[in-house]
């Protein structure tokens, strides 16, 4: 990020560059890219909560900005499943949080937002990775205490996996 945009490049599979989008922001920042169909959405995570989700048609040339679908918060994983995109939602001292997002139609807005999952437990701050297995549970890394976190299909009963490594 500089100059007050963050830059979003594509570069074609002969390796030419170019600018596609650009988001406004004043932090350093950094996320997840996910494509649904033609479009491009970018999770947004600047330290500070002023982060968000962005929303880019592919189909054009050079969307310029991106539509902003969540706004203040810092988004880092986002994945897929059943018509549906979820994003985690990055807190360091509050409760983290799964959202899920409606993609029913073409300009989702925070309208079609809803918080699916919270954690509020010390355990589990700092959600960051986030993917659905085959059958529909959701597996979540948490940055912080070493935790994957399963949370069953249909229940979202939850068990956490260890991980026995040290940070780098």
């Amino acid at each position: 990020s500089n100059s007050g945009y963050l830059k979003i490049y594509k570069i074609t599979p002969g390796g030419a560059v170019s600018i596609f989008g650009t988001i406004s922001t004043n932090s350093s920042c950094y996320g997840d890219l996910l494509i649904v169909g033609n479009y491009l959405y970018v999770g947004l995570y600047t330290g500070n909560s002023n982060g968000g989700l962005f929303q880019f048609d592919m189909t054009l040339n050079n969307p310029v900005v991106g539509q902003v679908i969540i706004n203040n918060k810092d988004i880092m994983g986002l994945t897929y499943y059943n018509g549906a995109l979820y994003a985690s939602a990055f807190s360091y001292f509050a409760s983290s949080s799964i959202l899920k997002i409606i993609l029913n139609h073409v300009n989702p807005s925070a309208s079609d937002v809803t918080t699916y999952i919270t954690e509020t437990d010390v355990g589990a701050m700092g959600s960051w990775g986030i993917c659905f297995n085959s059958t529909g549970d959701l597996y979540v890394s948490y940055f912080y205490n070493r935790l994957i976190r399963k949370y069953d299909h249909g229940t979202l009963n939850k068990s956490n996996i260890s991980l026995n490594f040290d940070y780098p």
